[in-house]
């Protein structure tokens, strides 16, 4: 099919592959925005064709990588093993599980809100809920 003549539609579509909500694609092609509008063109057939299109290239591409890294995986834990480096070809292992979608981690996320009055914090306090902010926000590392 190719990309769309339409360039607002063809811009659409590729949020749209990239998984952005269809409101929110909608206005990233540069529309108004009117979840009415953005469902209509969703249905449209030309645009679930190229949605469809270009999905099937990037999980295309996503699977050669897939193959790959497992591939990779396989000989870093082969020479982990030779070497006797028993964490490193648990931990290959490890990874593979989870690329393949055997593994999944789960982390338990909890919302709360507390009301503050900024007027009266001091320096300190700042400081150390700008820490506690930094800390929370921080990737998790996994040994």
């Amino acid at each position: 099919m190719g990309p769309l003549r339409n360039q607002r539609h063809e811009a659409f579509c590729q949020a749209l592959a990239k998984g952005e909500p269809i409101s929110h694609a909608y206005q990233t092609a540069g529309y108004a925005p009117d979840n009415g509008h953005a469902s209509r063109l969703a249905t449209n057939g030309n645009v679930q064709s190229r949605v469809a299109e270009l999905q099937g290239k990037a999980a295309a591409k996503l699977e050669i990588t897939l193959e790959k890294l497992l591939r990779d995986l396989e000989e870093i834990k082969a020479n982990a093993k030779r070497d006797r480096q028993h964490s490193a070809a648990a931990r290959a292992t490890e990874l593979q599980a989870k690329l393949a979608g055997l593994m999944v981690e789960r982390r338990e996320v909890t919302n709360f809100t507390a009301e503050i009055d900024f007027t009266r914090l001091t320096e300190a306090d700042r400081r150390s809920i700008d820490a506690m902010i930094e800390k929370v926000s921080a990737p998790v590392r996994r040994h």
